[in-house]
């Protein structure tokens, strides 16, 4: 998380200095497994207090892959904190949606039964390169000569979207780009390599968390 809080994509700095430690916003990292059971979870405890949990589970899983979940729940985080923004005046300030129009929608108008489908589109619509490109910066270490491709990362970023109904509308099941993806994520979780007979080979370039 250190590493990543040197971002200097303007997305992610803007979340990341909103959410910062001298900031009124309080978000804390657990290491515990999500009732979800996926890699990572986010959940608002009260006004301005985020819970992000890691999981203890993958433990073969790169420090890429690790990071790439910390953006992603990062991301959901931010976008909690515009609804306590939203309502922390009387009447409530719609403004702080600006920027957020599928967030409007479902703090404000109602129209996403789950707000966190809403999270996704915005992710999907906004995000999905900032992601990329921290994960890119951050793996400089891995891959200091820059010769991962960039699609790598956006194929990260995108994989953290896997189960939503904007990764299924874009990526239809058997459509070679939605088993690309899948086989980059699968690699970075696991720490070895995914797809030997699939056409959509992937080898991990994360590396290992111990």
């Amino acid at each position: 998380m250190e590493k990543l809080k040197t971002a200097t994509n303007s997305d992610i700095a803007k979340m990341l200095t909103k959410l910062g430690a001298t900031t009124s916003y309080s978000v804390t990292f657990f290491a515990e497994n999500p009732q979800n059971m996926t890699p990572a979870a986010s959940k608002r405890v009260s006004q301005y207090n985020y819970k992000i949990q890691i999981s203890n589970d993958y433990e073969s899983a790169t420090k890429l892959f690790r990071a790439g979940n910390m953006l992603h729940e990062l991301g959901h985080v931010f976008f909690m904190s515009l609804n306590d923004d939203y309502t922390s005046t009387t009447p409530p300030n719609p403004g702080v949606f600006e920027d957020y129009p599928t967030l409007f929608k479902g703090y404000v108008q109602k129209k996403y039964p789950n707000m966190y489908d809403a999270h996704h589109i915005e992710m999907a619509n906004q995000y999905i390169d900032a992601i990329a490109v921290t994960l890119q910066e951050y793996n400089k270490y891995a891959d200091p000569e820059g010769t991962i491709p960039y699609q790598v990362y956006t194929d990260l970023a995108w994989g953290g979207l896997q189960g939503t109904p904007v990764f299924e509308e874009k990526f239809p099941p058997g459509s070679p780009e939605r088993l690309r993806i899948e086989n980059r994520y699968s690699a970075e979780q696991s720490g070895n390599a995914v797809g030997y007979s699939s056409g959509q080979l992937q080898e991990v370039i994360g590396k290992p968390c111990n």
